[in-house]
C-alpha cells in the first residue's frame, strides 16, 4: 500500500488538529460572516446619515466596515468586504442611485481610489494583526 492510499484509508488520531480546507484558510471559519454583518452596519449608518451627506461620501462608511473585517477575520474576508462595500456604496449612494451604472470617469476613479485604499487598509491592518502574533518569539543577537 502506498503512503496515499494509506493516508486515506487510515483514521485520524482523535486528538490530532483539523485540518482547515482551502475556502478556510482564505476566509476563516467565520470571516463571510463578518464580512455580512459589518458590511450591513456601515450601510446602515451611511443610510442613517444620508440626509446630511445625499450623494457625497458613499465610501465613508464602508473603510470601517474593511478595517473592522482585517481585524476579526483573514486577508481573504478582508478584500471580500472591499469588494461588497464598493458594489453597495455604488449601488445604494452614487449617482443615478439603485443603478450600477457610471455616469462619468470621476465616479470610477471614486470606485478605484476606493477599492486601492481599503485594499492597503486591509492589507495594513492584517500584517499588524501577524506582526503581533509573533511578538513573544525570541529573536537571536546578532
Amino acid at each position: 500500500m502506498n503512503s496515499l492510499q494509506h493516508q486515506l484509508t487510515t483514521p485520524a488520531p482523535a486528538d490530532a488538529p483539523r485540518r482547515r480546507s482551502r475556502f478556510e484558510k482564505v476566509f476563516g471559519r467565520t470571516g463571510p460572516l463578518w464580512v455580512l454583518a459589518f458590511t450591513a452596519m456601515a450601510t446602515l449608518l451611511r443610510w442613517a446619515t444620508d440626509g446630511l451627506l445625499e450623494s457625497n461620501a458613499p465610501f465613508s462608511f464602508y473603510y470601517l466596515s474593511v478595517v473592522l473585517t482585517a481585524l476579526a477575520a483573514p486577508m481573504g474576508s478582508s478584500l471580500l468586504a472591499v469588494i461588497l462595500g464598493g458594489l453597495c456604496a455604488h449601488y445604494l449612494w452614487v449617482s443615478p442611485r439603485v443603478s450600477l451604472e457610471f455616469l462619468d470617469s470621476g465616479q470610477v476613479a471614486q470606485l478605484v481610489v476606493y477599492i486601492i485604499v481599503a485594499s492597503l487598509a486591509a492589507l495594513t491592518v492584517t500584517a499588524a494583526r501577524v506582526l503581533r502574533l509573533f511578538d513573544n518569539i525570541d529573536y537571536p543577537e546578532d
